[in-house]
């Protein structure tokens, strides 16, 4: 029976084992699928929360989402909202590529500012010194215009007025030219087998006379397509070769002659290359068929690469026999050279018919020239030379931006071509082309292009430019367009490429270190969280076998009472061991007890969450409560306490011990302390409360370490006088543990920070922080500000039916996004008709169209680019609550969520914050007092301390202030103001950052001074303080977040305000930020000091002086009658004056057209006869055809073409007598000294 019973033992504890087994992989499955059920994609979400809402008016919509909240900053002063993006890829393009560009990065404030930027006229003038663009502008156009005029790409679309289809090719510099030409003809257009062609026999004679012909293409225009073919022709006539034949009838039948010519020009180099022995006499037959091996081998290497070649050279080309008048015939060719496709005519129509005409682009290889095409030198400016420098860059952006622009026209022609082409269409007729044409500028750049169709910001500021006119003429947007098209050219440049190209390279060995890194923590944190888990267990283990002690320990003490079998020594005295022998039940019981893994995850995972508590708590047991439990406490203590005080009776009739006196006194205080808390902890605790929650959504260590100490103050925690541990609130344990959690972020984010940052140094793109449930995008630039996050959100049109008006007292919270499909695009349509088949349906265009405008909105009705909304949260407040309404159950606001803590975090780490920069003291002592609440700012009924601040103000030495400006005026609140703050401060100057604002409330707060006069006198501490109060007024800043001022500041920002409001005479903010700019990286305006006055006629007429030094000393030796250095003292009379009086642009052009007649008669100037009549030159310059052959310089030295004429010399004047910039003088002072 006994061994019977073992067994059933035995057996039974297998069964229960296997059934803790099962119960665990049970709740195992269950709590991993509830725990793996989020996030989930977006789109599932909010079709279960369709699903779950009691009514539409629950569901977040497009327009009720968090990023459609009314953001701190939605536009820059001085331009229009749709402008935000360009202002954003502008400053990050400069800041970002600052190394190449040699540009020290700005902040973007001060970017705004110096691209807004209009000096100030008193009395109708300027004063020179002010009326230059700020030193940045400056700058940066200059290293734009470096990089590109640097860079090869630019010789592809850099054209000058001398060029012509004789000339085009030999107007840079013989050596550039050289390299670029080799470097083009590497790359071989047509397959063809150089080992046969070069093994050909073939007369030397004969090889160099077809040689000779092709040399002819190299100094022809690509343009020319006649003159091209003819050159090939006649090499093919003579060419004996079968090879060479087949290949330059290959040539011939090219689609372009761009790739007739470059497949001629390559087939020529690779000839000369393999050939020596056709030039030079002395070529051993080694070495000969060792430069013909070279050649092969790296030509064969080059055709193993064209897979693809749709031109190659075949033997049954060889064999064919084709005739040479065949590609004679299908040559398509005009009497002009250009490339002509021959529409279709329709029926009924003649082809004599200007709508229906052959294709001819009314966009020309050049524009017609500009004045300032006439002042450039025929080759592209040398970067060295002063065509680039701080007087001609305006007038140069200019000349570049309409060769960057006249380049985009055509490409957009040739895609327009393609397009039609792939699709089968028709070519366009003349009246199409000529349509699409006038719009191609609105295609080009369609962010900025908003308003009527011959409305082109770009092509007015490059027209305004072009013709001389002033920079700071031009408004803010068409300056932003200006930057942006050179910009555009800059990302084509290969310098730019080569920078992406390394930093991708760089980048990616940098992205797999920080994914190891990334690998190692998460190996790490698993690690932490099965030991965590062991942990766990164990104690489960323990506090099981502890409790089946406790309880065997009273099954026994009870047996015993009723037996009395043991005596009660003998059960005191039981040891564990003694309880676990203590019979052979016990035993088994004892045995079968659950092990570690015995445990089920849920149970696990409880005991984890617990030990973290207390960990976080720093104590060995703690006990969570709810609010109403702390109450019921609080209570019973209090009764308790007041129990205890009646048990000592009536205290005036008992006459007590020195102790029991000490007890009650106690008590008494105790009791007091109680009541008195009763009345003030209630709304401490509700303020607590809600600290923590706001806390819980930031999730920043900052936010939860305040929260965590208010509530502390509060009384939300304290000891466990049962358990010997701690209690706390459950809001106060939430928030402890999210505070470790977020610490562990914090390490990890440490741990990794340099491998981010070297990650972030490898630039390829701004990438955004994250999208919501809506695709919105979330933005944040390396170098703007860590506190500012910009939203570009998607507007909504009204019938698309998902977005209805926000209507309430939300509509004050929420950005109205609603548009029509008429105003929501911007720039020009898309020519969708090219994207079409001719035999598609109706219902497939449909189709397909509205697919492929969801490239633009995901509507599908906007076939041009579409508008979004971009705001910039700024404050502490708005990213808050932009965290708070994130839904982390989707994925992508999940992602966006952490992105969104991380970046918080990393601004308050960084100090930043503007808010946070004032009055750091005061704001602390308000916060410890909780004082800095809404409620405590006060919105009017500051008429006496207003009055009171203008009092106390002592104007002597103040150029700002005067209080007549404030007549009239009872009250701050509602004012505007210009807050002045110091940024940076030297021995020599102070730089300042200049907000304008609204004051919108204004509160007292105590402050400590030093106790001075009389009462001091009287106190024997020199170091006396007391606590005053003192008002201090909130304003609102235009570009987001808030200052506080006091009385002094208060009344300083008032009168800033009215004087650059009124642009009074004599204010001017010389010391903003963005005015005191310098580039210390690249100085291209020259020296620092001078940078700011590098523009001015002063520093032009220092130019002046040094080029008529330089040209003087040569000329006077050839010259028989000197009257200019000569006795007369005209010339020193000209030196004295632009040393003493040249502070003008009038006087800086009267010198320079002096130099000119005085060179121009010491060089022996032009025979004039007497009946030739004088030449209007303004009448030439207006007249565009007649401008077309103006040369005011020759590409032969030997050539004097500013004096070759007398048409040339009035022309030149005439550009000079009306220039009203420095930096045309200074293009006409550099043409006079070439």
């Amino acid at each position: 029976a006994r061994m019977r019973k073992k067994r059933l033992r035995r057996e039974l504890d297998r069964l229960k084992k296997a059934q803790q087994r099962a119960t665990k992989a049970l709740d195992d499955f269950q709590n991993e699928k509830k725990e793996g059920r989020y996030p989930i994609d977006d789109d599932l979400l909010m079709e279960e929360e369709a699903a779950k809402a009691s009514s539409s008016a629950a569901l977040i919509t497009p327009t009720t989402c968090p990023a459609a909240r009314i953001p701190d900053i939605d536009a820059f002063q001085g331009l229009p909202k749709h402008c935000i993006p360009d202002v954003l890829m502008t400053w990050d393009f400069l800041c970002t590529f600052s190394r190449a560009l040699s540009l020290n990065p700005i902040d973007l404030d001060d970017f705004v500012s110096a691209l807004t930027y209009t000096p100030v006229a008193y009395n109708g003038s300027f004063d020179p010194a002010t009326h230059v663009p700020p030193v940045y502008v400056a700058e940066a156009h200059l290293a734009l215009l470096k990089l590109l005029l640097q860079d090869r790409s630019s010789d592809e679309w850099w054209w000058s007025v001398l060029e012509t289809d004789e000339t085009e090719g030999v107007l840079v510099d013989d050596a550039v030219d050289t390299v670029a030409a080799t470097v083009d003809t590497i790359v071989p257009l047509i397959k063809i087998d150089m080992a046969a062609l070069l093994d050909y026999k073939e007369d030397p004679l004969i090889t160099a006379s077809w040689l000779q012909s092709l040399e002819e293409v190299r100094g022809l225009s690509s343009s020319n397509r006649a003159a091209v073919n003819r050159a090939i022709k006649t090499a093919r006539d003579v060419v004996a070769n079968k090879w060479v034949k087949a290949y330059l009838k290959k040539a011939l039948k090219g689609d372009t002659s761009s790739f007739t010519k470059r497949a001629a020009l390559w087939l020529a180099d690779r000839m000369r290359e393999a050939r020596p022995d056709l030039w030079e006499k002395n070529v051993k037959k080694e070495a000969l068929q060792k430069q013909k091996q070279k050649v092969i081998e790296e030509v064969s290497a080059l055709m193993a690469k064209m897979h693809d070649a749709e031109a190659f050279v075949s033997v049954d080309d060889i064999e064919s026999g084709e005739s040479d008048n065949e590609s004679d015939e299908s040559d398509d060719e005009d009497t002009n050279g250009n490339d002509i496709q021959a529409p279709s005519t329709p029926k009924g129509a003649s082809a004599t018919d200007d709508k229906f005409a052959p294709v001819v682009s009314s966009i020309p290889p050049k524009p017609p020239p500009t004045l300032v095409d006439l002042l450039l030198p025929p080759a592209k400016p040398l970067v060295g030379s002063d065509i680039v420098s701080p007087f001609t860059w305006p007038a140069l952006a200019g000349a570049t931006a309409s060769r960057i622009l006249h380049r985009y026209k055509r490409l957009r022609n040739e895609v327009d071509d393609s397009l039609r082409a792939f699709n089968e269409l028709p070519p366009m007729t003349k009246e199409e082309r000529q349509k699409r044409e006038a719009e191609l500028v609105g295609r080009v750049l369609s962010e900025c292009y908003i308003g009527d169709e011959n409305d082109s910001p770009l092509e007015a500021a490059v027209t305004h430019l072009n013709a001389g006119g002033n920079y700071l003429d031009l408004d803010p947007v068409q300056r932003l367009c200006l930057m942006r098209i050179l910009i555009d050219g800059a990302y084509d440049s290969g310098r730019v490429h080569e920078i992406v190209a390394g930093n991708y390279k760089a980048r990616t060995e940098a992205v797999k270190q920080l994914e190891m890194e990334k690998r190692r923590a998460r190996k790490k944190a698993k690690e932490e969280e099965a030991a965590a888990q062991k942990a766990a267990r164990e104690k489960l283990v323990k506090e099981a076998r502890t409790k089946f002690l406790e309880d065997k320990r009273n099954e026994i003490e009870e047996t015993n009472l009723e037996t009395r079998e043991y005596t009660d020594e003998f059960i005191e005295s039981l040891t564990e061991d003694d309880i676990i022998e203590f019979d052979e039940e016990t035993k088994a019981d004892y045995e079968a007890l659950p092990g570690p893994e015995s445990f089920n995850r849920s149970e696990v995972t409880k005991m984890v969450a617990r030990m973290q508590e207390e960990a976080a708590f720093n104590t060995d047991s703690l006990t969570v409560l709810t609010m109403d439990e702390i109450l019921s406490r609080e209570k019973q203590a209090l009764q308790e306490m007041e129990e205890r005080l009646r048990s000592f009776g009536d205290l005036n009739m008992v006459m007590m011990d020195r102790e029991s006196s000490k007890a009650v006194n106690r008590l008494r205080r105790n009791i007091d302390e109680a009541k008195d808390a009763e009345l003030s902890l209630p709304e401490l605790r509700a303020e607590a409360e809600e600290a923590l929650k706001d806390a819980m959504q930031d999730g920043t260590i900052k936010a939860l370490r305040a929260a965590i100490r208010l509530a502390r103050q509060a009384e939300l925690c304290g000891d466990d006088e049962l358990t010997g541990g701690m209690w706390a609130h459950d809001l106060l344990r939430h928030a402890a543990l999210e505070l470790k959690a977020a610490e562990g972020r914090k390490r990890v984010v440490e741990a990794q920070k340099d491998l981010v940052a070297k990650r972030n140094k490898c630039f390829i793109r701004t990438e955004p922080m994250g999208r919501d449930r809506f695709r919105n995008r979330f933005w944040q630039f390396n170098n703007s500000e860590s506190g500012h996050v910009w939203t570009e959100v998607d507007y909504v049109l009204r019938d698309e039916g998902n977005g209805d008006e926000v209507m309430g007292e939300s509509k004050s919270r929420y950005v109205n996004l609603l548009m029509t499909s008429s105003t929501l695009g911007m720039g020009a349509a898309e020519r969708e008709e090219d994207f079409v088949k001719p035999n598609q349906s109706p219902q497939e265009i449909s189709a397909f169209l509205r697919i492929s405008r969801q490239e633009f909105h995901k509507s599908g009705e906007v076939s041009s680019l579409a508008k979004r909304h971009w705001g910039c949260k700024t404050t502490e407040p708005s990213w808050r609550d932009l965290i708070k309404n994130l839904d982390d159950r989707g994925s992508n606001e999940c992602e966006l969520k952490g992105s969104l803590k991380e970046a918080l975090e990393e601004s308050r780490l960084s100090a930043a914050g503007e808010v946070g920069k004032q009055d750091a003291s005061a704001t602390e002592t308000e916060g410890e007092k909780g004082k800095g609440k809404e409620a405590d700012c006060q919105r009017s009924g500051d008429e006496h301390v207003f009055l009171a601040a203008k009092h106390s103000i002592d104007m002597n030495g103040s150029k700002i202030i005067s209080m007549q400006l404030l007549e009239g005026r009872q009250s701050a609140v509602g004012q505007k103001v210009r807050i002045r703050e110091v940024i940076d401060e030297s021995k020599d100057q102070e730089i300042a950052r200049y907000d304008t604002g609204i004051i919108n409330g204004w509160k007292l707060i105590e402050v400590e001074e030093t106790v001075e006069g009389q009462e001091a006198k009287d106190n024997e501490d020199v170091n006396m303080t007391k606590v005053v109060s003192i008002p201090v007024w909130r304003a609102a800043l235009e570009g987001g977040g808030e200052k506080w001022l006091s009385g002094f500041e208060l009344i300083d920002s008032l009168c800033r305000y009215i004087r650059w409001d009124r642009k009074d005479k004599g204010y001017f903010e010389d010391d903003a930020s963005f005015l005191m700019y310098r580039n210390g990286l690249g100085r291209h305006s020259g020296k620092a000091a001078e940078a700011a006055m590098a523009s001015t006629p002063m520093m032009l007429a220092r130019l002046l002086l040094k080029r008529e030094q330089e040209l003087y000393m040569p000329l006077k030796n050839h010259s028989y009658d000197n009257n200019w250095g000569g006795k007369s003292g005209a010339r020193n009379a000209w030196i004295n004056t632009l040393k003493d009086y040249c502070f003008d642009l009038r006087t800086a052009r009267d010198a320079l057209l002096t130099l000119e007649n005085a060179l121009f008669e010491l060089t022996g100037g032009i025979p004039e006869a007497p009946s030739d009549p004088q030449p209007d030159a303004r009448n030439l310059l207006n007249d565009e055809v007649a401008r077309n052959d103006i040369e005011l310089e020759s590409i032969d030295k030997s050539v004097n073409a500013l004096w070759n004429s007398r048409e040339s010399r009035a022309i030149f004047r005439e550009i000079v007598e009306t220039s009203t910039t420095t930096g045309f003088l200074a293009l006409a002072l550099d043409l006079l000294y070439r």
